[in-house]
């Protein structure tokens, strides 16, 4: 009885061995390349995985560590480099390779799936492809020498940041959950980002653009668009904003007194900045001759980018657009209110004419004797609707 007894003990002891070191395991179909240039004796890295305890194997030429990782960051540390180039398996889900200057001149994550967040900033990296990595959420990949990036299958990037790079075109179209853009610093020409309405912070800055379509963007709170070749600058839609850095474009006298009329007041909230100049030595005459009450009125502040200071008072007169109509009382009811397409009007009388006006008092559309009316052509953003004698606000999606 007791020999038996034994074996069974050796048998699930044998098992459970066998369970352990299957359980440790490390997935080598799952991996990160990265490219050295010579004489690189150390490289700094951190990483978490998809599990506590999922294995990672860490190698470089001779160079060898497995080690158990965390669902956390394990905190930056040195690995040793053995040839020129490492190979990092198992099922990472963050990676950061940043800041490594010069020594680090490639990255592949193609084989990677599992990746949600990377960082490879302060580089020397010339390519990355991402087409692979679509459960990609966050990437930081600027300061370094990129020239070209293909976002098509990140559809669930929230966060991104290639400024300082080589880029001269830039498509997020695609990346529909972007809260977060910034590609300032590049060559780009031209950039759409119509479909990224939940962004909050787009930094597009010291580039080529020469015109942009704000009208979607209706969630937006901070704008950096200076140093472009900006002719004029819309923002009716955009009643989140808070803070404007557009000196060094092309704006007239006209259009920077257009664009105070456009700032969403904020009376009742923290002053809105909208930054002009670079500093007192770069004063333009074209800032001078605008009428800065318009938007001090908005309960914003005229400032130099360089200092914060604000910019001595102007002395133009351009008064804005009447905006006086005022919500009334509802005789009739509106809906669906926010609106896509059709706004339908309910009373127990015939609608005589129904008018919709944009926020400075201008007529968009008008329609007469109906209880309907067809807005789809209008940009998103808010809008009063009248109908017969009754006033009401409207938001069109």
């Amino acid at each position: 009885m007791k020999k038996v007894f034994l074996s069974l003990l050796a048998i699930a002891i044998g098992l459970t061995t066998i369970v352990t070191a299957e359980a440790q395991t490390v997935d080598t179909s799952s991996y990160i390349k990265l490219y050295f240039k010579s004489s690189v004796d150390s490289i700094s890295l951190d990483m978490s995985t998809i599990a506590d305890s999922t294995r990672i194997k860490i190698v470089s030429g001779t160079k060898d560590t497995t080690f158990s990782g965390r669902s956390i960051w394990l905190g930056k540390k040195n690995y040793e480099v053995g040839a020129d180039t490492m190979l990092i398996y198992g099922l990472v889900k963050q990676f950061d390779c940043s800041e490594n200057g010069a020594n680090l001149i490639g990255i592949d994550i193609t084989h990677c799936p599992e990746l949600i967040e990377l960082y490879c900033n302060q580089d020397s990296i010339s390519s990355l492809d991402l087409t692979k990595s679509e459960k990609l959420m966050l990437v930081n990949c600027y300061d370094n020498k990129i020239s070209s990036l293909d976002l098509s299958k990140n559809t669930k990037l929230s966060r991104f940041s290639c400024y300082r790079n080589l880029l001269t075109s830039l498509d997020v179209r695609n990346c529909r959950e972007l809260t977060f853009l910034s590609c300032h610093s590049n060559k780009i020409g031209s950039l759409d980002v119509t479909n990224n309405t939940k962004l909050r912070i787009l930094n597009f800055r010291s580039n080529r653009i020469e015109s942009i379509d704000l009208s979607k963007n209706t969630e937006l709170e901070w704008l950096y668009c200076h140093e472009n070749r900006l002719t004029s600058l819309d923002i009716t839609n955009n009643r989140e904003l808070n803070s404007i850095y557009c000196y060094g474009n092309k704006l007239s006298t006209q259009a920077l007194d257009e664009l105070y009329c456009q700032l969403p007041d904020r009376n009742g909230s923290e002053v809105g900045k909208l930054q002009l100049l670079l500093g007192p030595s770069s004063q333009k005459d074209t800032v001078l001759a605008t009428n800065n009450q318009n938007a001090f009125d908005r309960n914003w502040r005229l400032q130099y980018y360089n200092s914060g200071a604000s910019i001595p008072d102007t002395h133009g007169d351009y008064t804005c657009p009447n905006t006086s109509l005022e919500v009334a009382r509802a005789e009739f009811s509106f809906y669906p209110n926010p609106v896509d397409a059709v706004l339908y009007v309910t009373s127990g009388k015939m609608v005589k004419t129904i008018m919709i006006y944009n926020v400075y008092g201008i007529e968009v559309a008008r329609a007469y004797n109906v209880d309907r009316i067809d807005l789809s052509h209008l940009p998103s953003g808010v809008y009063l609707v009248k109908a017969d004698d009754t006033i009401s606000r409207i938001v069109k999606k």
